[in-house]
């Protein structure tokens, strides 16, 4: 694994990179090349990905745009281990005030509802034995049982 130092001088080269060829528009929320490097266009970076996401690529790699923007502003680029969490749940809302670092226990909880839950709340289906609504989460993996209504 890369040390505390390796990482700190990787993130430090990623921002002198990005600054040096773009800002941080806020208004739009993305990043807007001013130079040209390698074929890139002018304007705005990156696309949204399948998932939602908006990705760019620069210094040979290929990042989520949370990412940068976070580093952008606050100098520190959010290791593997961590997560961006888009406190508003929109995956292309990258706005630093929407953003914040956190585990992948913690970011599980933001889940959305389910396409399939016909009850409108979280955690709560209808249990067709009884006839009733049940209530159940998960917490630290393990199912807990809230009732039947």
């Amino acid at each position: 694994f890369p040390s505390h130092d390796t990482e700190n001088q990787f993130a430090k080269k990623i921002q002198e990179s990005l600054m040096e060829k773009a800002y941080y528009d806020m208004t739009v929320g993305k990043f807007i090349r001013i130079k040209i490097t390698r074929g890139g266009k002018l304007g705005e970076m990156g696309y949204l990905d399948p998932d939602g996401y908006i990705r760019i690529f620069t210094y040979r790699h290929k990042f989520y745009q949370s990412r940068l923007v976070y580093l952008w502003f606050t100098g520190i680029l959010p290791n593997c281990t961590q997560q961006m969490d888009h406190i508003d749940g929109m995956r292309n809302n990258d706005h630093p005030s929407n953003l914040r670092i956190v585990d992948h226990k913690l970011n599980g909880r933001n889940k959305k509802m389910l396409t399939r839950n016909k009850s409108g709340y979280t955690g709560v289906f209808y249990h067709k034995a009884s006839g009733k609504y049940m209530a159940q989460t998960v917490v630290n993996g393990k199912p807990v049982y809230h009732g039947i209504f």
